[in-house]
């Protein structure tokens, strides 16, 4: 049953290879994907921009995390613990064209419009 919601930079690779991994160990399959250009993002009135975010519990009592704090809750709900700091991930997003030239093909996850 889904229950968080991840919103991501549909455009951007290093995304796409960061959604394949989660999607590979979300074993109870607990998230669902949209892509930050779409109408479910807008749903939730974000500031613009490309950052990753995570709605827990998107449909009962949304909670929103941005960036390297969207990422550690990502990875604590997978059972994993990491410590990322925004100015990391700022860092990271910053050059990830630079990191991640092409990316996995993502067609085969079912994405929220």
């Amino acid at each position: 049953m889904m229950k968080h919601l991840i919103l991501f930079d549909g455009p951007c690779f290093l995304c796409h290879r960061a959604i394949l991994a989660v999607v590979k160990r979300d074993r109870e399959k607990v998230f669902g994907f949209a892509p930050l250009q779409g109408e479910t993002a807008q749903k939730f009135h974000l500031p613009p921009g490309d950052s990753v975010v995570l709605v827990e519990d998107f449909e009962l009592q949304p909670k929103i995390f941005m960036e390297g704090r969207a990422v550690e809750r990502i990875a604590k709900i997978l059972g994993y613990t990491i410590y990322c700091p925004n100015w990391l991930y700022r860092l990271i997003a910053k050059n990830r064209n630079k990191i991640c030239k092409r990316g996995p093909n993502i067609s085969q996850i079912r994405l929220l419009p």
